[in-house]
């Protein structure tokens, strides 16, 4: 699944009796992205949230993939480029003299 910018994201999971480690998230990311570059992890929030990764692909594309915590499962992507705060810092650097 692919989670695109003009929706609104409601990533949310159902919680388990115990949720995986950071390390085993990660693995399962650079499996399904093989020649990515993590960038930054941030945990979950709360029991429902799931836990998300800014990684950079081998083409230098910017993505958050987004974990369930308890299975371990990506449940989707989202291309940063086209978030608001990516458009904005485009948008900023396009537009300086």
């Amino acid at each position: 699944m692919r989670v695109r910018a003009e929706g609104a994201i409601a990533l949310t999971v159902t919680p388990a009796a115990q949720r995986v480690n950071a390390d085993a998230m990660q693995v399962r990311v650079a499996a399904q992205y093989p020649a990515m570059k993590l960038k930054k992890y941030t945990p979950p929030v709360d029991a429902t949230s799931c836990a998300k990764f800014q990684i950079s692909l081998a083409d230098g594309a910017a993505r958050t993939v987004f974990v369930d915590p308890y299975r371990n499962v990506v449940l989707g992507e989202q291309d940063a480029d086209w978030t608001l705060q990516g458009v904005a810092v485009r948008l900023h650097g396009e537009l300086m003299i």
